[in-house]
C-alpha cells in the first residue's frame, strides 16, 4: 500500500508498477479501506491500473465500490469472527485472463452437510406439486448436482434435478399430482464436487389439507414493531405454522430482519459476492413476489422502517436513505456524521424518526430527510451502535450501544427528545432498550460477557437488577404480559419476570450451524430478537430452528428446521410470520389456525346471511355441537381436521334445507376411535361459503 510521504513505500510502489508487464491485471493488498485514503491517492491508484483492493482493517465482511473504479474487498478478521456478526467466512478469489475478478464467500468448517428441509419430516401436504428444499454445503467442495424423487404405496414421482438458490439452498417443484393420499418417502441423491456422494431421505404425508387464507393485514412497520421496542402484537399467531413461500434476498442475510406495512414486506440485504446486492427489496406479503429492489452502497445490516409511504434504511457505510414505499425510488439521502458501522434500525413516531449513527445519533423528518438534531458525541470514535434500535418516550430517546472490548466501550445513552441534548450515558455493552411509559428495561453491563437485565426510571436510575446472567449477545429483549424474553448465555432463550427480574424459564438451543459468534467455535447462539404474539414467543436461532415457545412456561410449542442459521428477528402480520435465514432467503409462514376475522365467513345473524357459530362447548371432553344458518337450500359438508390438516371425521355431506341447522361430534375419528387431546378444526362448506372454526378436544 502506498502511503504518500513515506519514501520507501513510494519507491517500492513505483518500481513494482513499472515492472508489471503490459496488459497485466493489478490488485493491491493493504490494511485500510480505500475510503481511509484521500481522493488524490485513490485517483493515483486508479491511474496506475489497480483493478481491486483487498483489505482487512474493518474486521468485517464488506464489498464497496468507489468512484475511482477500483473494486474493494474487505475480508475481515476471520480467525476471531467478524465484529459485525456475519457468518465467519473467507473470500475465495479468482483472477481470469480477461481481468475479471471472481469472488465467493465461503463458510468455515462446514463438512459435507446435506439435509432435506422441506417437506419437514412427517409434514402433511396437499396440492399437485411438492416444493423440495435441500440445504447442502461444504467449505472446500461445492455441490455438483442434486436430484429428488418420491415413492410410496400410491406410486412414484420424479426424479427432478434441483437448482441452486443462494449459497446453500437447492430447490425445485416436483409434480405429485398422480399420487393419492398416503405416506411417501422423498429421496435426494447427488454428489459434492470432490466425489463425496449425497443420499438423504425423509417422509411426508399426502393429505387433504384445509386451505388457510393468508391475511397479512396488520403492520409491523419497524424493528421491534414500535418506538417503545416491545416486539409484541396482541393477537396470537397460533402454532403450528406452515411454509407459505420463500423468496431469495438480493444479498447476504445475517441479522437482517423484515418489516411489514400495507401488505408488503420490506427486507434489507448487504453485499456477499458483489456490491450490487446491497439495498432494500419489497415483496408481496401473501405471495412473496418481488415488487422492487433498490441498490445503495454498503447495504443494510438490521432492518428498514416504513413511515407514511417512505421506507427508511440506514446504510452500513454511508447515509440514511428515504425510498418511495410503492416504487423504491430514491426520495432523499442524509449523510451520516461518521461513515462506519451503521448497523442500526431506524424507528419513527409521528413525523420524525431516530437513527443511530456512530457516535452521534440523529433525529430526522422522515418525509424529507431533514435533520432536526444530532447529538454531541456520546462516546469515543469506537462507540459502536450496532444491531440496535432506540426506544422512544415522551421526553427522552434511549440508545443502546454495544461495546466490543474495554478499549471500545459502548453504553446506554439518554438524550432529550426535543433537542438531542445528552442527558446521561453509562458505559458498557448494551442492547436495544424497551420503554413502557413508566419503566426502562435494558440488557447490558460494563462487562459484555456478563450482561444483566435492569429496570430503570426515565433518567436511568436502577430500581432492580435481575440475577439472570444473559452472557454476551446482540438480541434485543421482548416484553409482554409481564414477561421479558431475552436470548441468553450460550444461546439459551430466557424468560424473566418484568416485575423483579426473577427467572421464570430457560429454553436451550443446539450448536450453531455456521460460526457466527465472535471468538467462539462450536457454540450455541441466539442473536435475533423474539417476536411475541399473544402468549407465544417466536425466536430464531443459529442452530437452524425457528422456535415457538409458551410465554409463561417456556415450553416448546413448535419448531421449524431451516438447515441454516436464523439470526433474523421475526415480523408478524395477521396470520403470517416473516423471517430471514442465512441461506440468503426471506421466509414466510402462515398459521394453520385462521386469525379471527380472516376466514371466508359471511357474518350476520339473520337467516338471509350464512353464519357458522362457534362450537359449543369449547373446550370439550363430551359431545361438541356445531350450528349454522343457511339462507337457501344447498350442499353442506362439515368435516373435522387435525392440526396437520388431515381429515379426522366427516360429519355432514349432503343437501340441507335453508335456515338453522346443526351437527354433533362425539369426539371419535372415522373408525370410531376416541381422538387424542389437542387442537382440531371444523371446516364447513355450504354453497359458495367456507368457514373454519378452531376447537380443543380434551380426552377423558
Amino acid at each position: 500500500m502506498r502511503q504518500w510521504g513515506h519514501r520507501a513505500q513510494e519507491s517500492w510502489w513505483d518500481n513494482d508498477i513499472a515492472a508489471a508487464p503490459p496488459g497485466a491485471h493489478l490488485a493491491m493488498y493493504q490494511h485500510n479501506l480505500l475510503k481511509q485514503s484521500n481522493l488524490s491517492v485513490r485517483e493515483q491508484w486508479a491511474a496506475d491500473g489497480i483493478l481491486a483492493s483487498f483489505s482487512g482493517h474493518w474486521h468485517a465482511l464488506q464489498l464497496t465500490d468507489r468512484p475511482e473504479g477500483i473494486l474493494e474487498f474487505n475480508l475481515g478478521r476471520t480467525p476471531i469472527g467478524p465484529l459485525d456478526r456475519t457468518p465467519r467466512a473467507f473470500g475465495f478469489v479468482t483472477f481470469e485472463s480477461d481481468g475479471t475478478i471472481g469472488y465467493e464467500l465461503r463458510r468455515f468448517s462446514v463438512d459435507h452437510r446435506a439435509e432435506i428441509t422441506h417437506p419437514q419430516s412427517g409434514q402433511a401436504l396437499g396440492g399437485s406439486s411438492l416444493d423440495v428444499m435441500v440445504q447442502a454445503y461444504d467449505t472446500s467442495s461445492l455441490v455438483a448436482s442434486l436430484s429428488a424423487s418420491v415413492s410410496g404405496p400410491g406410486g412414484t414421482a420424479g426424479p427432478v434435478s434441483l437448482a441452486q438458490q443462494g449459497i446453500s439452498l437447492w430447490r425445485e417443484l416436483l409434480d405429485v399430482s398422480s399420487l393419492p393420499e398416503g405416506t411417501y418417502d422423498i429421496t435426494v441423491t447427488g454428489s459434492f464436487a470432490d466425489g463425496t456422494p449425497i443420499s438423504i431421505m425423509s417422509s411426508f404425508e399426502r393429505a387433504t389439507v384445509v386451505p388457510i387464507v393468508r391475511n397479512p393485514n396488520l403492520d409491523w412497520p419497524m424493528f421491534r414493531n414500535g418506538p417503545a421496542g416491545s416486539s409484541f402484537v396482541a393477537h396470537e399467531l397460533t402454532p403450528p405454522l406452515e411454509l407459505a413461500w420463500s423468496t431469495p434476498s438480493a444479498g447476504l442475510v445475517a441479522l437482517n430482519s423484515p418489516v411489514v406495512a400495507n401488505g408488503t414486506v420490506y427486507f434489507g440485504s448487504r453485499p456477499e459476492r458483489d456490491v450490487s446486492e446491497a439495498g432494500v427489496m419489497a415483496c408481496d406479503a401473501e405471495t412473496g413476489a418481488v415488487d422492487w429492489f433498490t441498490h445503495f452502497p454498503g447495504g443494510v445490516a438490521l432492518a428498514p422502517a416504513v413511515a407514511g409511504g417512505v421506507v427508511l434504511a440506514t446504510a452500513i457505510t454511508d447515509s440514511v436513505y428515504g425510498l418511495d414505499a410503492a416504487t423504491g425510488q430514491l426520495l432523499w439521502s442524509t449523510a451520516s456524521p461518521v461513515s462506519r458501522y451503521h448497523m442500526t434500525a431506524p424507528v419513527f413516531s409521528g413525523d420524525v424518526a431516530w437513527v443511530g449513527a456512530e457516535p452521534r445519533p440523529l433525529q430526522i423528518e422522515w418525509a424529507t430527510g431533514a435533520v432536526d438534531w444530532q447529538t454531541d458525541p456520546l462516546g469515543g470514535d469506537w462507540f459502536p451502535y450496532i444491531y440496535s434500535g432506540p426506544a422512544v418516550g415522551a421526553n427522552y430517546v434511549y440508545f443502546g450501544f454495544y461495546g466490543v472490548s474495554p478499549l471500545n466501550q459502548g453504553g446506554l445513552a439518554i438524550v432529550d427528545r426535543a433537542t438531542g441534548g445528552r442527558v446521561w450515558v453509562d458505559e458498557g455493552a448494551f442492547r436495544s432498550p424497551i420503554w413502557t411509559g413508566a419503566i426502562l428495561y435494558v440488557v447490558g453491563d460494563a462487562d459484555k460477557n456478563n450482561q444483566k437485565l435492569t429496570a430503570r426510571d426515565e433518567l436511568g436510575a436502577i430500581s432492580w437488577t435481575s440475577p439472570v446472567n444473559f452472557g454476551n449477545g446482540t438480541g434485543s429483549p421482548a416484553l409482554a404480559h409481564d414477561v421479558v424474553v431475552v436470548a441468553g448465555r450460550d444461546g439459551t432463550i430466557e424468560g424473566v419476570s418484568a416485575t423483579d427480574g426473577a427467572s421464570l424459564w430457560s429454553h436451550p438451543v443446539g450448536p450453531e450451524l455456521y460460526h457466527m459468534v465472535s471468538g467462539i467455535r462450536d457454540a450455541s447462539g441466539t442473536m435475533g430478537t423474539p417476536a411475541i404474539t399473544g402468549r407465544v414467543a417466536y425466536v430464531g436461532s443459529l442452530d437452524g430452528y425457528l422456535y415457538a415457545l409458551d410465554l409463561d412456561a417456556g415450553t416448546e410449542l413448535w419448531k421449524w428446521y431451516f438447515g441454516t442459521p436464523v439470526a433474523s428477528s421475526p415480523a408478524v402480520s395477521g396470520n403470517m410470520l416473516f423471517v430471514g435465514a442465512s441461506d440468503g432467503h426471506l421466509y414466510a409462514f402462515q398459521s394453520t389456525t385462521p386469525l379471527a376475522g380472516t376466514s371466508v365467513e359471511t357474518s350476520g345473524l339473520g337467516a338471509s346471511v350464512f353464519t357458522f357459530y362457534p362450537p359449543r362447548p369449547n373446550p370439550s371432553s363430551a359431545a361438541t355441537q356445531f350450528s349454522w344458518v343457511m339462507p337457501a337450500r344447498g350442499t353442506v359438508r362439515l368435516a373435522i381436521h387435525d392440526v396437520g390438516g388431515r381429515r379426522v371425521r366427516t360429519l355432514v355431506d349432503e343437501e340441507r334445507e335453508a335456515g338453522e341447522d346443526f351437527a354433533v361430534w362425539d369426539g371419535r375419528d372415522r373408525h370410531g376411535r376416541p381422538v387424542a387431546s389437542g387442537i382440531y378444526f371444523a371446516r364447513l362448506v355450504a354453497g359458495p361459503d367456507t368457514v373454519v372454526k378452531k376447537l380443543v378436544r380434551l380426552r377423558r
